[in-house]
């Protein structure tokens, strides 16, 4: 007896540590731009520390990484303040094209990254550079000597995001990278919510097919809530919700990275862009306050596998299906593992039934 209580003690405390490396947050990576009402980094009008802190305070309760966009103005701030609030951070900097800009740019990342925040994980040099200067052939070279430039005064991975299809039109840029970020919308290309997690990790999947030996991450995906639809594509408050409800578990069950589009909604790229869609992508309102549906997801009870705002049988199902499954140390958690000790047994099945018939406020 004596000898199966200490192994019981000995599984406990391992499943401890592992669970420390394993995110707890209900959403593994969200983008995050700043930028409130009446602010527009095209103007200059950049939000003060105090709001970009307390963007970060709310994030981190749901997301365990963040990726960014710029390192203008208070932007800069913002990697201090996820190494406080304990968020990783994939840092981004725009790149226009303009040679002197672009290297000013360059030289303010390096000294980020050089900060040494424990929780800066990667820089990201521009945000669909090529795709936006497709049609010049110097523009993968150009996009890639900046990379060679960060990389040799840092050491931390260096890469640039952009659309899937461009990684399937420009294989050289895959070269220069040390991971792939892979934009899809699901909604963009107009395909009916029904499908809409599935298709992501169709292209997912093509991806990793394609570049076999280096990981794939998926930079952005959502689902507006308002707007003009897409093809069989309505954005509504409705679909944003049932898109999380499928994606996020299915990325999990397949070992996906992801970062969802995007934290806050934008209202000046409504504006700019004259597409009502483009700033209503957010999980909160521009008020930051969390929209409709969302709560069950962003506040789930983990024992809750399905998003389905209570602790049912539908869970326990999802427990029986993936009992004994395991995943390796470098793979997200599976949504039944809900120790997050990368094995899916008594232990899960102890957290649903302390949490049997649990229901969201």
């Amino acid at each position: 007896m004596k000898i199966i209580v200490i192994q019981i003690l000995f599984l406990y405390i391992c499943s401890s540590f592992v669970f420390a490396s394993c995110p707890s947050e209900p959403v593994y990576g969200i983008c995050y731009s700043p930028f409130r009402q009446g602010q527009d980094p095209v103007d200059g009008n950049f939000p003060s520390e105090e709001e970009i802190e307390e963007d970060i305070s709310i994030i981190s309760n749901i997301a365990s990484v963040l990726r960014t966009y710029g390192i203008d103005s208070n932007l800069s701030k913002i990697p201090e303040f996820c190494n406080f609030y304990g968020v990783e951070c994939y840092v981004g900097a725009w790149i226009s094209g303009a040679p002197a800009t672009d290297q000013n740019t360059i030289s303010d990342m390096i000294a980020i990254a050089n900060q040494g925040y424990e929780t800066t994980k990667a820089l990201i040099v521009g945000n669909e550079y090529v795709y936006h200067h497709f049609s010049d052939p110097c523009s993968v070279p150009y996009i890639a000597g900046l990379m060679d430039q960060v990389r040799s005064a840092t050491n931390l991975p260096v890469a640039t995001a952009e659309p899937w299809d461009i990684w399937f039109a420009r294989p050289a840029l895959a070269g220069f990278v040390d991971f792939i970020p892979i934009h899809h919308y699901a909604f963009l290309r107009g395909f009916d919510i029904e499908i809409a997690a599935q298709e992501n990790i169709g292209v997912y999947n093509a991806l990793k097919s394609e570049y076999p030996n280096t990981d794939v991450i998926i930079f952005e995906t959502g689902w507006p809530t308002k707007g003009e639809s897409v093809g069989s594509a309505v954005p509504s408050k409705e679909n944003q919700e049932q898109f999380l409800k499928d994606f996020i578990p299915l990325a999990k069950e397949n070992n996906v990275r992801y970062f969802l589009f995007e934290a806050f909604d934008e209202p000046y790229k409504e504006a700019r862009s004259g597409k009502e869609y483009e700033g209503n992508w957010g999980l909160y309102y521009e008020d930051r306050t969390i929209k409709t549906g969302l709560d069950s997801i962003l506040s789930a009870n983990p024992a809750d596998i399905n998003f389905g705002g209570d602790v049912n049988s539908i869970d326990l199902a999802k427990l029986s299906t993936d009992w004994l499954e395991r995943t390796d140390v470098n793979s997200l958690c599976l949504p039944a593992d809900l120790n997050h000790d990368k094995i899916i047994n008594f232990y899960d099945f102890t957290e649903i039934a302390d949490n049997w018939l649990w229901q969201s406020e």
